[in-house]
């Protein structure tokens, strides 16, 4: 026997509903698009709310690469790390 699963709103109301011949849909009731980790295409519609925890997962993932990127400039700037092509030093001073 299987058993079926109904997810309700917290806040006691439903994203969608048809009333006297109108959809009245929540604001919260958003659309989000684009790849999960597995790299499939995903464009669902759910409430925000239950969208939060996998905007702050994917936040806190590109703040890492954020961060790593910015070290790795800081290291490059105060000479620690060779970037680019070498620059010959030359005194234009002196010449």
């Amino acid at each position: 026997m299987e058993v079926e699963t109904i997810k309700t709103c917290p806040l006691g109301s439903q994203c969608v509903e048809v009333k006297e011949g109108k959809i009245f849909e929540c604001r919260w009731y958003i659309a989000i698009q684009g790849q999960d980790a597995q790299g499939k295409a995903q464009d669902k519609k759910d409430c925000a709310i239950s969208w939060m925890p996998i905007l702050q997962l994917e936040g806190a993932r590109h703040g890492v690469v954020n961060t790593g990127s910015i070290n790795q400039l800081a290291a490059a700037i105060s000479g620690k790390m060779p970037m680019g092509l070498p620059v010959e030093k030359t005194n234009l001073l002196e010449q």
